[in-house]
């Protein structure tokens, strides 16, 4: 959290937890006019799993970098996939021969 204070980023993470909130109540009552046959378990798994999958996808899109130095991941030759660069290598050596 480089540019951001604890309370910021918290803030952050409420008002994205409103929002899936109020998504799953959308699609719930979409879904058959009411959100009551939903029980709490079920609704908070629901949430939960939500939020997840939209705070993962913002992770993979880069979109962290506020709350997490992405550098260290991009810039770490540990964290390289060697066989795709050396198929990568292999591929340019030979279109250099054609």
């Amino acid at each position: 959290m480089q540019n951001m204070d604890l309370e910021e980023y918290k803030a952050q993470l409420r008002q994205a937890q409103i929002n899936v909130d109020e998504e799953v109540e959308e699609e719930e009552e979409s879904d058959d006019g009411s959100s009551s046959d939903v029980q709490p378990d079920e609704d908070n798994k629901r949430r939960l799993a939500k939020l997840t999958e939209i705070m993962m996808q913002r992770f993979i899109d880069g979109l962290d970098n506020q709350h997490f130095d992405y550098s260290n991941i991009d810039d770490n030759p540990q964290y390289d996939d060697m066989k795709i660069m050396e198929q990568d290598a292999e591929d340019a050596y030979f279109a250099e021969d054609e």
